[in-house]
């Protein structure tokens, strides 16, 4: 069985950074927010502008493993994208997160500067 709840956990801190970009975003220049958060996985996300819709887009990629079988030496892996659009088409960056580590993230769009910024 694929482990779902990895799955779920993710899109559910992942959508608490969506969201504060989205306040900072509203809230415009010199604002900012600070978040803790904990992937139940390792996880790279990346932070564009999707040139389609002029929106921002943040896309994870999951490593899912089925363990239908836990005495199986060879369980098979499998790859499981997330996608979330947000309202800030200024976010550029890639963040990598470590699994079940209590993460600070910084997000804010600094007085002076075009675009908003994540940091770790």
């Amino acid at each position: 069985m694929i482990d779902v709840s990895y799955s779920i956990e993710s899109k559910s801190e992942l959508l608490k950074i969506i969201n504060s970009i989205d306040d900072v975003y509203s809230d415009g220049i010199g604002s900012k927010r600070i978040l803790y958060i904990e992937f139940p996985t390792d996880l790279e996300i990346n932070f564009n502008k999707d040139s389609y819709s002029n929106k921002g887009l943040a896309i994870a990629e999951l490593n899912l493993i089925n363990n239908t079988n836990v005495n199986e030496v060879n369980n098979t892996n499998y790859n499981y994208q997330i996608q979330y659009s947000f309202k800030a088409n200024n976010v550029k960056t890639s963040i990598n997160f470590k699994k079940k580590i209590l993460t600070k993230v910084i997000i804010e769009w600094p007085i002076n500067e075009t675009n908003i910024v994540i940091k770790v």
